[in-house]
């Protein structure tokens, strides 16, 4: 059977919107019958998708070093 996400879940005490990896954090915290992890598979593809750059802003600080550390000839 389906299950919703219920207002509490996305939703904190003062009515502002959860911060994501709280919510998943939360996601992770469940658990089956036995007490066993609930989505354990799933937590690692958050995990990586949580962890990946949402910015450019090392790459370019990178660039803006190597431009200053290479000597035109």
């Amino acid at each position: 059977m389906p299950q919703h996400i219920t207002d509490d879940w996305v939703t904190s005490a003062d009515g502002s919107v959860v911060p994501v990896d709280v919510y998943w954090l939360r996601v992770s915290q469940q658990k089956d019958g036995l007490g066993n992890a609930k989505y354990s598979h799933l937590m690692v593809v958050v995990k990586a998708a949580l962890s990946v750059s949402h910015g450019q802003a090392d790459v370019e600080r990178g660039f803006a070093l190597n431009k200053h550390i290479t000597v035109d000839s």
